[in-house]
């Protein structure tokens, strides 16, 4: 009876051993360096474009301490922006399927804004990753970016809005969440799930609080880093 037992409870043993065995990585005075790619949606895009693409950059992260970090990437995506002031719908103009083309022909009160770029951007985040099971966590990360917009492409129906929101240099902010996985000591592998904001790109007056037009994205990312820190 007791070498049954004994049978009956060895897997339990071994497991448990193997549990109390695990090592729990501790990245804490790490560099690591590595890139990630996924795919954007352009969520400002209102009037029915497309909104769809990849995008990708490359990472530097360093661990202040086992579950803190700060990040910098530089990354490239497309963004863009489409908006139909809905004043014009009181005339029975439809906000969507109509392109600029069709702005003034049947509603000559109507506004439109269009914007179709592609941005380089810099994020700085600050990240606080927190243990779900051995060497798998979860992460939520904050910061702010600097954007270069390397194609900026604009319409206006109201032609006084050109030149005053077309700077192609700006700041703005960034957030994520996602999980992470090391692999072993030097190496681990992460998805991010994150959002930005662009700059303004129109002001449209109302009769208390203005409407601000902002291009913003949302992004998956799938990754790889590696440190070279032994």
């Amino acid at each position: 009876m007791k070498k049954f037992i004994l049978i009956v409870l060895f897997p339990f043993f071994v497991s448990g051993q193997e549990i109390k065995n695990v090592h729990i990585i501790d990245p804490a005075g790490k560099w690591y360096f590595g890139a990630e790619v996924g795919l954007n949606s352009i969520t400002s895009n209102n009037v029915g474009q497309s909104n769809k693409s990849l995008q990708g950059g490359f990472l530097v992260e360093y661990y202040t301490a086992r579950h803190w970090s700060l990040t910098s990437r530089i990354k490239y995506f497309k963004t863009g922006l489409s908006f139909l002031d809905a004043a014009s719908q009181s005339t029975g103009t439809s906000s969507s399927g109509f392109g600029p083309s069709f702005i003034g022909i049947f509603d000559r009160s109507a506004t439109y804004t269009e914007f179709n770029g592609a941005v380089l951007t810099v994020p700085l985040n600050i990240k606080w990753e927190f243990r779900i099971r051995n060497n798998f966590n979860g992460n939520i990360n904050l910061g702010g970016n600097y954007n270069f917009e390397t194609q900026s492409n604009y319409f206006y129906t109201d032609t006084r809005k050109y030149g005053n929101f077309d700077s192609r240099e700006y700041f703005s902010s960034n957030f994520g969440l996602g999980f992470g996985y090391f692999i072993n000591e030097n190496s681990a592998v992460f998805l991010n799930f994150e959002g930005y904001t662009g700059g303004v790109k129109n002001r449209i007056s109302r009769l208390i609080f203005d409407r601000v037009l902002t291009n913003t994205n949302s992004l998956i990312n799938f990754g790889y880093k590696y440190s070279f820190t032994k």
